[in-house]
């Protein structure tokens, strides 16, 4: 097995921990998944700092009693101490009973990611999250400003083919 190979495996590891660390709220795993100075982009809001994007995914999460996250089909483009990555995933959020009627939330969407190496291991600099569809209300931490997750929606397609990111799929 090359470098590359046993490289990819340690990608796919970061990848996949991310969505541990969501499911369970164990929010000190984002240390082994991201950089401490990442660029999160996510559907209605960008952060650009470690700390800053686990205090505000756990008070999002937190009206939600189960959540699951599925990451699949990842290609990773992987180049010395860097790496694109892409990866599919499905998003299943359930609502502590007595919240609002629409007490699930499910999506689909798409991370693209630029991994680097660091002396710690692999780490998420950047992580660019779409979504191609969802149903249900998505919270804010306050359910004050619930999020239009429709106003959000991407095409993968339309990424591809207009030369958009998808850094990991292109030669």
């Amino acid at each position: 097995m090359s470098t590359n190979n046993f490289d990819a495996e340690d990608i796919r590891n970061v990848l996949n921990l991310y969505a541990l660390a969501i499911d369970t709220q164990a929010w000190n795993l984002f240390d082994e998944v991201f950089t401490p100075d990442v660029v999160g982009d996510y559907p209605g809001h960008t952060w650009t700092d470690l700390e800053t994007l686990k205090r505000d995914l756990a008070a999002q999460l937190l009206p939600y009693e189960a959540t699951q996250h599925v990451m699949t089909i990842m290609r990773l483009k992987v180049q010395g101490d860097a790496a694109e990555a892409m990866t599919y995933g499905q998003y299943l959020m359930i609502r502590k009973l007595g919240g609002p009627p629409s007490t699930e939330w499910r999506g689909q969407g798409w991370y693209e990611d630029e991994v680097i190496r660091t002396a710690a291991g692999w780490r998420i600099k950047r992580r660019t999250n779409r979504l191609i569809s969802s149903s249900g209300t998505l919270s804010s931490p306050d359910d004050a400003h619930p999020i239009n997750a429709a106003s959000i929606y991407s095409s993968i397609m339309t990424e591809y083919l207009g030369g958009g990111c998808l850094k990991a799929l292109r030669k």
